[in-house]
């Protein structure tokens, strides 16, 4: 069985998901669709790990990192939010 966790999105994170958002698998599924710059990227990347109505955590399964999941749109005063989430270790996917 493997062992899955959710860990804090951190400033390390930020080359894995610039990686991670421009593979073809999980670009056809973003509200993204053209290959991200790194500029682009970190433009965002700052703004998500600032921004109280979204959160974001990496899917770790069995010590690696393979994944994310995130709220957004978060209320606290109504107490809901929406979520997304996207596997993009291909081992993973589908288990």
């Amino acid at each position: 069985m493997a062992s899955i966790e959710l860990r804090p999105l951190g400033v390390n994170d930020e080359d894995r998901l610039l990686r991670w958002r421009n593979m073809s698998e999980v670009a056809r599924h973003m509200f993204t669709e053209h290959t991200i710059s790194a500029e682009e990227h970190h433009a965002w990347f700052i703004a998500a790990l600032g921004d109280t109505t979204r959160r974001y955590w990496i899917i770790v399964v069995d010590g690696n990192p393979s994944g994310l999941v995130n709220l957004y749109d978060i209320d606290r005063v109504n107490k809901r939010a929406k979520w997304a989430f996207y596997v993009a270790d291909p081992d993973v996917r589908g288990k």
